[in-house]
């Protein structure tokens, strides 16, 4: 089985040192195959290469816009999203 994972920009935190664990555990555990995409050469790209898993760094970046919590912000940040995306 191949499982693919695909990290955030945030290299640092809780969510990518559980993704890791949890990455550790399925090789460990099950044997699986795992892919890594990373955004860039960081911290997670460097782990992948000291464990010997694949990965790519592809420079990606998120993309996600909230509703916004007022009426007036719930306008810009719609007329604003395709700002946003074009952006990422």
């Amino acid at each position: 089985m191949k499982i693919l994972f695909i990290a955030n920009r945030a290299e640092f935190g809780g969510a990518p040192k559980c993704m890791l664990e949890l990455i550790t555990q399925l090789i460990d555990k099950y044997g699986v195959t795992i892919e890594v995409v990373t955004s860039s050469e960081g911290p997670i790209a460097k782990w992948c290469m000291e464990h010997n898993i694949r990965y790519y760094a592809v420079g990606h970046t998120s993309f996600a816009v909230g509703k916004g919590s007022t009426v007036f912000r719930r306008l810009a940040k719609t007329v604003l999203t395709p700002y946003y995306f074009l952006k990422s």
